[in-house]
């Protein structure tokens, strides 16, 4: 191999000259050339966007390897990958012939990449890469199968396919019989189908041969030279009439033998036969009569007998080969004389791959998400070509880039694609359009080749200059030059689906595959000499390539490419084979020697755009244009067609032409770069002069460009026009100005300006419709409106009111005929339209995000988005709409705003409307015009219309205007002394000095005048006008504060933002000089940001623009367990209809809304039948599912988002109010946003002091109006807003206005929770994010997300525990045991384990990280009903809760018996504790106990020192609490209890110091603070009785009841459901307990110097020691334990008396003892084996059945009628005795047996115990002091235990029935006066 390395390098550069390597036909050794060198008559291309760059001093990036000879920096990507790129080859030497970084070695010898191996595919042709991927125990994935001899599993598609694929053949076993050939093959023993053609032919196809057998008849048919005997044989004729019997029935002898053959009776030969002499032919010839022979042309049989071209000899034939093709030596064979290396190019569903011919290299060059059935390959550049239907895409074929999208118009089904390398054009195939296009590499120019057409395969012959193609439709092989001239057919009859098509050039030969008849056939270039392979040789073929004397295709039955010879169809070969997972499509072959096609006539590039080979030209080439073009005189250059039109997109300050060609691809270039505008509001195209009119709306101007010269006009000042529009019929710009909210117009020449409307509140947008006489104007105000009106302001109306929220842009189809407006809503996310009376309204676009601009063309419409960068088009005629994205940097100026217009286009033709353009009209100023088409003369301000109706004079200017000094014009008040002329002398600009105000004592005065706050000097920020604060000498040695960066011009800026990519310093020093590599464990992001390397290809995009997540494929590990299914399709339900939960793969599922809850189930898992009752204590809300306690209703308080539960009408008598407290509203007072003029009319508030008297009286424009801001600002700090008489101030952004109604107070935006993801800290006017230890920021500055490891987020149900991702995509799964009921479990980071608790009480610690997995699984405690496990991280601590019931109470031994001769009241009290148990040494104390309450679920926040618990009381009241305490328990406290019912499962978000709870009776998420402020209810969608909660980043996920997953944001509560497949289509996968693995807490355990004897918690930030159950504190050491009398009397022979409330006790017994009282020993018993013993035993039984007989008959209770009575029953206990508390359900002691009784001898585990004073004896006793009572639950009433141990003994046990009132009373919610907490008796004292 690493002679194939080394020759294979020097062949591609030094070619002829020195160059040897392997060749997989033979051993022989042939000369090489580059595949890359391009030969002299070709131009050379350099390879757009090449990775590699010049020589120079800069030093390569962190991504790139320097070459050793030039310092030539490559891709890292491209170094050992057997392809050289440096000059010097460097980059190919030191390699390892199959480098184990990236490539994995078959064991035969071929390399594949490294993630091939154990994908679940095979690869190596040896199936190496798949051996040893499971453990030997585990199974394979689904539909595999596994051989039996080794691990190897092998797709069940190849399931007795007569080809063995395992080792030991298994998967040819015991096969079934398989289905019959076709009629034209032929079966063979083992199954296998051959060709008919292939039967008797002399050579062996079947395995064993039979093909060949009982050939004689057809061989003498075949060759009339030979004998054939009576009995069928065939001989040859010198075995006749030799004297030897060779017939079995010797009829090959006598007769007339002896009679020879006489010279002139036979032509050729002659030979005797028993019938006479017989004539015969020599070799090469054949029979023409008895005597005659003619020559046999071997060249016209159907199937051909050489590879390029045949010659006819006399008795024979020649084969003869093409040009640069040498005959092998069996004569028929031809081989290219030149040497290189071949690969083929293969689409496998939404993957590319390629495989070289000689098998040594198997790689994928790309996986995405779309089905690829096409592909092609450009030499020139290395890049592959490949479409999906929509679009065309190629990339480096070697490189790890992002595929580039050339073309995205013009086409709609891709067929087939073709590469011209030497004209740098692609061929495409597309059925959708019907037709063959040719397009630059580049997709920038395209033509139609030919029209009306149906292609499905196309295929080039760039030597020839020939085009062939294949037409489904016509059912024809086509042929045409590839410039399009001369298509004729070659082939039209006999086909039927012809799919695939190849080129043998050097044969002249046309290969097509005929899908439809299952066959392969070729005619040469003109048509002529028709052959086929032999009928029968494929089955279902797709695409097709022909290599020297080979054929390569893919089928789609075998979902193979296999390959076979071209001649005759045999020696067929697997190339690649499929699996039920990999269909093959597309494939096309390169060979390095196909590189030189001859003479380039393209070479000079001498068209201007497409250069076409023509095979009719004698140039050699054509040239042509793209679609949107035409070809100019010279036939080489290319002009634009008259009226095209461009769209314009102007962003901020800049403006680009977009070219939306028909066919090919949009791109952008930048225009009008030479306008210097600060922020464009608006423009619009004037076709009259060729121009654009752009309003700057920070400069406040109006400016004319025109296209051609560049040159900029202005137009006017002082104004803010928010939306421009050109009446191109009379020459007027229009104008909406959001600050004076009016609508202006002035001519197109700049001069004579005017106000037509104004009272608008919120103007956005106006458009002009020169035809029908109107302008129309968007108000986004209070009450928002469309507003149509005459060109002269006249006749106004609101066209459009209803459904309107903040319409944004709005235009008029250009077309005369259409008549119609169209606009954008940007807060309802449409976009509608309408006709010019607003009537016949139409919904065009919804669920738009915030649609901002709109543009309307004759055949498409286009819009942009708020903060997007993308362009969306819409086809008028279909809809279809796509997205382009313009890849703009960073908006500079804050949130994107992208505006567009249509620009170039010309006016309609046959306009008779033009009396304005004939000398104005004869008007002197404007020449309007209204609805009517009438003409109107207007004046500018400051002048009156004189009586003619056209000329203009001056007036004295009305109240509220200032009349200029020289010019008589008029000009509003409000315009005066604002900072820009007005007037054309200046005039409003004089004597406008501005009187200073005070500053405070805590304020600094700028010199502009202003006041600031003194903490904002020398801050780096200019925040007055003119910079002042920051100018002060003492600014220049102030420095900035801890973690934050010193810009150079001195702001300070957080240190996070230093080299992060984005300029926050006002100079962008923050930028300077930042390395150009991120450095170790950093990747660089396509733009040069750094992200840490762990987030590179994990799922979620993290550079700005998704470039660490580009060419992935194989980074995500393969799995045996079927993800998670998201159960949202590419299609949703209608509103009204229901989603049914469905698994992977299945299709939705769709219900009426009307069959919930209707009792029938019509969903496939019934989910719409599921929640639909309440309980009788509920009510259920009327039109929602809820269901609330009944309490909740008619509280005053709506708990049902409908209202419902306060609608009383039902339930309460009708409530008449009074007449005194009726309020009636007089006519005349004005409404909320009104205006009270002084005569008492209402106005709009917004048209106060606007310039124009809209109260009849002037009152809104009265007094100060324009004054009052003038002086000292109006008293405002930032922004000063005049009224009538008075001001109102407001604050810039990040600011708010104070109490005072002037000074502006900084935002406090860290009291938002959702500001930031993690952690907040405000700024001065802003803020700034910032992440939790091991995070790191996002690039949106928000989120947060891990440095190092991954977050992963574990679902544990019955059948095991799923790792999944962030995206809960399921990554592997964890088993359990078949027996293992998993409730709740938590991850031990220290130990690397998982704790878990099952239904049967055992607590289990497993390892998670062991080789095999799983590690070991060890019990550490077994306990009683264990739920809401939860693990100390810190202190290796554990949480659990347990529950018991009806646990005995301590009284009086007369109170006892007292209580049994009356009759138990049937009651389920219930006793609950949470233990705190050391994960180290296994010791336990309890930190809270209560009666009727159950806990079921615990979260621990060790840093923070919180402990949560939620607790749900049993007392018949639906209330749940949720707790806090600390880590010991002490300090408890109710964080929230409102609204809670029913809590299931907790979640803690530490970064936010928040809890969230679900509550399965409310089925909701809520959430509160860890300080019980904040109450938010998160979300109800989705959640069905939910059972497991867990927070993973900002996103809840829970698992309902049934086994759906439910997903939102904390925040928003956008709901997302996924359902968990099992690997069984009938059986979901239940979650029961979910919870989120981060990184480890990187905090000291402050325990680890404590040496506490027992147990250890932080507090205080110290450890506290904690004493176990039994044990109290030292007095003498803090740290030491001592056992404490805890048991009055001590009850308990040997072991430990546990008080488990003031009057229980349970004893724990050490090994070797049992019984109530721990004192059976219980070793004799085991040792005892004799017969004595046994007859002992049987004797106690029957002594026991005695006393039982005896006590009931005391008692005169018949055993079943005292079972009756009572109600009660015997209950079977079964005792185990790991460590800590026990539970089993097991029954030993049947109901039948005897009852045992207390004494020592007959009784093995304790019960609880009922302690007596010491007059009631030592316990000596042996009378059962207990009754029996029924006990409904497995593991409830049992809850002694012993200490260690592992016998398991059973105890049938009956208690008198107590008084179970708990010593705890109920919180006082429920009952005045009750303490709400107990601590455990067991935590020490302070």
């Amino acid at each position: 191999m690493s002679f194939l390395v080394v020759s294979f390098v020097f062949s591609l550069y030094f070619g002829d000259a020195w160059a040897t390597t392997y060749s997989a036909a033979g051993s022989h050794i042939r000369h090489n050339r580059s595949p890359y060198s391009i030969p002299t008559n070709l131009t050379t291309v350099h390879p757009e966007g090449a990775s590699s760059k010049s020589i120079s001093s800069v030093p390569c990036t962190s991504g790139e390897w320097k070459c050793s000879g030039d310092g030539m920096c490559i891709d890292k990507s491209l170094r050992c990958d057997r392809i050289p790129h440096c000059p010097d080859m460097s980059d190919e030497l030191g390699c390892e012939d199959c480098d184990k970084l990236r490539f994995y070695r078959c064991r035969n010898g071929e390399c594949i990449p490294k993630f091939f191996q154990c994908d679940g595919t095979i690869d190596c042709s040896d199936k190496s890469d798949e051996l040893d991927c499971i453990d030997k125990e585990s199974s394979c994935p689904l539909k595999q199968f596994r051989c039996k001899l080794n691990n190897l599993c092998i797709p069940k598609l190849w399931l007795c396919d007569g080809a063995p694929d395992c080792l030991d053949h298994s998967d040819e076993e015991e096969c079934p019989t398989k289905p019959a050939c076709r009629e034209d093959q032929f079966r063979c023993k083992n199954g296998v189908c051959v060709s008919l053609g292939y039967v008797c032919d002399g050579e062996f196809d079947c395995k064993e041969g039979e093909d060949e057998s009982d050939c004689e008849i057809s061989r003498c048919k075949e060759n009339p030279n030979h004998y054939q005997c009576k009995d069928g044989t065939c001989l040859q004729p010198e075995k006749v009439c030799d004297g030897r019997r060779d017939c079995s029935d010797g009829s090959d002898e006598g007769g007339l033998c002896s009679r020879q053959c006489k010279v002139g009776d036979c032509s050729h030969l002659c030979y005797s036969t028993p019938g006479g002499p017989h004539c015969m032919c020599s070799q090469g010839y054949r029979p023409l009569s008895d005597k005659d022979c003619a020559d046999i042309d071997e060249c016209q049989r159907n199937v051909s007998i050489c590879d390029h071209f045949c010659e006819n000899l006399p008795g024979s034939y020649k084969c003869v080969c093409g040009e640069k093709y040498n005959l092998e030596s069996d004569n028929k064979t031809c081989v290219n004389e030149g040497f290189g290396y071949g690969f083929i190019i293969v689409a496998m569903n939404r993957e590319i791959r390629e495989i070289y011919l000689n098998a040594i290299s198997y790689n994928s060059v790309f996986s995405g998400q779309d089905l690829i059935q096409c592909v092609a390959y450009d030499p020139v550049e290395d890049k592959v070509y490949w479409s999906n239907s929509i679009a065309i895409l190629r990339k480096g074929r070697m490189t790890s880039e992002q595929p580039e999208a050339i073309v995205n118009k013009g086409i709609r089904r891709v067929e087939s694609l073709a590469v011209d390398w030497y004209g740098r054009n692609l061929y495409v195939a597309d059925s959708g359009i019907q037709k063959i296009i040719v397009c630059a590499l580049s997709g920038l120019n395209c033509q139609v080749l030919l029209d009306n057409v149906n292609p499905r395969t196309l295929r080039l012959d760039i030597k020839n200059r020939l085009l062939f193609w294949t037409d489904t439709k016509r059912q024809v092989i086509m042929k045409a030059g590839m410039d399009g001239s001369k298509p004729v057919s070659l082939i039209s009859d006999g086909i039927k689906i012809p799919n695939g098509l190849a080129l043998d050039p050097p044969a002249r030969r046309v290969y097509w595959m005929d899908a439809g008849h299952s066959r392969i056939e070729h005619v040469l270039y003109d048509g002529t000499d028709r052959k086929n392979l032999p009928y029968g040789a494929v089955s279902h073929p797709f695409s097709m390539d022909v290599w020297e004397s080979r054929l390569y295709w893919s089928d789609l039955d075998h979902e193979h490419v296999r390959s076979c010879l071209k001649t005759n169809g045999k020696s067929v070969q697997m190339v690649l084979k499929g699996t039920s997972r990999n269909d093959f499509y597309g494939l096309t072959l390169y060979h390095t020697t196909m590189f030189d096609q001859g003479n380039n006539p393209c070479r000079e590039r001498l068209c201007s755009h497409l250069c076409l080979l023509s095979p009719g030209s004698t140039a050699g080439y054509k040239c042509a244009c793209p679609a949107e073009m035409e070809i100019s005189t010279d036939m080489h250059s290319c002009k634009a067609k008259a009226h095209v039109a461009f769209p314009f997109v102007s962003d901020g300050d800049k403006f680009y032409m977009l070219f939306n060609p028909e066919m090919g691809t949009m791109r952008i270039e930048r225009e009008l770069s030479h306008l210097r505008v600060e922020r464009v509001g608006d423009f619009v195209y004037d076709p009259r002069q060729r121009s654009v009119i752009v309003s700057d709306v920070f400069k406040k101007n109006l400016l004319r460009v025109p296209l051609e010269s560049g040159r900029v006009h202005h137009i006017m000042d002082n104004v803010v026009a928010v939306g421009v529009s050109f009446d191109w019929l009379r020459n007027n710009v229009y104008w909406v100005d959001g600050e004076k909210k009016v609508v202006e117009v002035i001519s197109g020449a700049g001069y004579h300006r005017n106000v037509l409307a104004s009272g608008y509140h919120n103007p956005t947008d106006i458009t002009v419709a020169p035809l029908q006489g109107f302008f129309f104007v968007t108000d986004a105000g209070l009450v928002p409106f469309i507003q149509r009106c005459g060109l002269e302001g006249m006749n106004c109306k609101n066209v459009v009111t209803e459904n309107l929220y903040r319409p944004s842009s709005i235009v008029m189809d250009k077309d005369p005929e259409m008549q119609r407006i169209y606009w954008c809503d940007t807060e309802m996310g449409v976009i509608e339209t309408a006709a010019t009376d607003g009537t016949r309204r139409a919904l065009l676009q919804s669920r738009l995000h915030s649609p901002i601009s709109i543009m309307v063309s004759k055949d498409y419409l286009m819009w942009t988005l708020e903060a997007r960068d993308n362009l969306y088009i819409a086809s008028k005629k279909t809809n279809d709409t796509r997205a382009f994205s313009l890849k703009l940097d960073t908006a500079d100026y804050g949130v994107r705003v992208l505006k567009l217009a249509d620009v170039g286009w010309e006016v309609p033709v046959n306009v008779s409307l033009a009396f304005c353009q004939q000398g104005n009209g004869g008007c002197s100023h404007l020449c309007l015009g209204n609805n009517t088409h009438t003409q109107v003369c207007s004046c500018g301000l400051g002048y009156q219309l004189m009586p003619d109706g056209k000329l203009c004079s001056t007036l004295d200017c009305p109240k509220n205007f200032f009349s200029c000094h020289t010019t008589g014009e008029c000009v509003l008040s409000s315009w005066k002394c604002d900072g820009t002329p007005d007037c054309s002398d200046r005039s409003d600009e004089l004597n406008c000095t501005q009187q200073q105000k005070p500053c405070s004592s805590d304020q600094f005065r700028c010199s502009s005048g202003n006041c600031i706050s003194k903490a904002w000097v020398c801050d780096g920020n200019n925040d007055c006008f003119d910079g002042s604060d920051e100018k002060l000498p003492d600014c220049q040695n102030k420095t900035c504060r801890a973690n934050y960066y010193a810009c150079k011009s001195g702001q300070c800026v957080p240190g996070m933002w230093r080299c992060d990519g984005f300029k926050e310093c006002e100079d962008g020093s923050d930028e300077d000089d930042c390395p150009e590599n991120c450095g170790e464990h950093k990747f660089t992001c396509n733009d040069g940001s750094c992200i840490p390397d762990v987030w590179h290809c994990d799922n979620g995009e993290d550079c700005r623009d998704g470039s660490d997540e580009w060419n992935c494929t194989g980074k995500v590990t393969t799995t045996t367990v079927s993800g998670l299914t998201d159960s949202s399709k590419k299609w949703t339900c209608d509103d009204d209809e229901i989603t049914c939960e469905v698994l992977d793969g299945d299709d939705p599922v769709c219900v009426e809304e009307s069959s919930r809850c209707d009792g029938m189930e019509q969903c496939p898992y019934g989910d719409d039948e599921k929640d639909c009752g309440c309980a009788d204590d509920q009510f259920k809300c009327l039109y929602t599912d809820r269901c609330i306690p009944r309490r909740w209703v008619c509280n005053q308080i709506k708990d049902c988002k409908d209202g419902s539960d306060e609608d009383c009408s039902l339930n309460a008598t009708t409530t008449i109010v009074p007449d005194s407290e009726k309020t009636t509203t007089s006519g005349w007072l004005c409404q909320p946003g009104e205006h009270p003029c002084k005569n008492g009319q209402c106005i709009k508030s917004s048209m106060l002091c606007d310039g124009s008297s809209d109260c009849n009286d002037g009152s809104d424009e009265w007094d100060h109006c324009f004054t009052n801001c003038q002086k000292y600002n109006g008293g405002c700090q930032h922004e000063c807003h005049s009224t009538v008489d008075a001001v109102y101030c407001s604050c810039h952004r990040g600011y708010h206005l104070d109490s005072d109604g002037k000074s502006c107070l900084d935002d406090e935006e860290c009291d938002v929770e959702e500001t930031c993801a993690h952690l907040c800290i405000e700024m001065k006017g802003s803020y700034m994010c910032s992440c939790m230890e091991g995070y790191t920021l996002e690039p949106d500055r928000r989120t947060c997300k891990l440095t190092k490891d991954k977050e992963w987020a574990l679902v544990a149900g019955s059948e095991g525990i799923l790792n999944m991702t962030t995206q809960l995509q399921v990554m592997s799964r964890i088993p359990l045991e078949d027996d293992v009921s998993l409730n709740s479990f938590d991850f031990d980071p220290s130990s690397d384990s998982f704790i878990y608790a099952d239904d049967k009480g055992f607590i289990v610690q497993m390892a998670a990280k062991a080789d095999p997995f799983p590690g070991a699984i060890e019990t550490v405690w077994r306990s009683s009903n264990p739920q809401g496990i939860a693990v100390d991280a810190v202190a290796s601590n554990l949480y659990f809760s347990e529950y018991f019931v009806n646990p005995p109470s301590i009284e009086t031994k007369a109170k006892a018996e007292d209580k049994s001769k009356r009759s138990m009241v049937e009651t389920e009290d219930v006793y609950s504790i949470i233990n705190m148990c050391s994960l180290k040494n296994r010791r336990c104390t309890r930190v809270y106990e209560a009666f009727n309450v159950k806990v079921p679920s615990t979260k621990v926040a060790p840093v923070e020192e919180n402990f949560f618990f939620c607790i749900n009381h049993q007392s018949g009241e639906n209330q749940g609490q949720i707790m806090a305490s600390k880590l010991d328990g002490t300090s408890p406290r109710v964080l929230h209890q409102e609204k809670v019912v029913r809590c299931g499962a907790l979640a803690l978000d530490l970064p936010k110091k928040r809890i969230y709870w679900t509550d399965t009776v409310l089925n909701s998420i809520q959430s509160v603070s860890w300080n019980g402020d904040g109450y938010r209810l998160v979300i109800e969608e989705g959640v069905h009785n939910p059972v497991a909660l867990m927070l993973l980043g900002e996103k809840l996920t829970w698992s309902n009841k049934g086994g759906k997953l439910g997903q939102c944001h904390k925040y928003y509560g956008s709901y997302k459901g996924k359902l968990l497949d099992s690997g069984d289509k009938n059986k979901k996968f239940e979650g029961r307990a979910l919870i989120a693995v981060g990184p480890p807490l990187n905090v000291k355990d402050p325990c680890l110097d404590k040496n506490c004897s027992h147990l250890c918690v932080k507090d205080k930030g110290e450890g506290k020691c904690l004493c176990e159950n039994g044990f109290k504190v030292s007095q003498q050491d803090p740290t030491a334990c001592i056992r404490a009398d805890t048991c009055p009397g001590n009850p308990c022979a040997v072991g430990t008396c546990e008080m488990i409330s003031s009057k229980r006790f349970v004893c724990r017994c050490p090994s070797g003892f049992s019984g109530m009282l721990c004192e059976v020993s219980q070793d004799p018993l085991k040792q005892s084996s004799n017969v004595g013993t046994a007859v002992a035993v049987v004797l106690i039984v029957v002594i026991l059945v005695a006393l039982v007989a005896g006590v009931l008959w005391y008692r005169r209770q018949p055993f079943l009628f005292w079972m009756s009575k009572r109600r009660m029953s015997n209950q079977t206990y079964r005792f185990s005795n790991p460590a800590f508390g026990v539970m089993a359900d097991t029954r030993i002691v049947s109901s039948k047996s005897p009852v045992p009784s207390s004494c020592a001898s007959q009784g093995t585990n304790p019960p609880f115990h009922l302690i007596t004073g010491p007059q009631d004896g030592d316990g000596s006793g042996c009378e059962n002091p207990f009754s029996v009572v029924e006990v409904s639950q497995i593991n409830t009433s049992l809850d002694s235990a012993v200490v260690s141990g592992t016998d398991s003994t059973s105890y049938n046990a009956a208690f008198n029935k107590v008084d179970l009132e708990s010593p705890i009373p109920p919180p006082n919610y429920l009952q005045e006066e009750r303490k709400e907490w107990v601590l455990s008796p067991y935590n020490p004292l302070k």
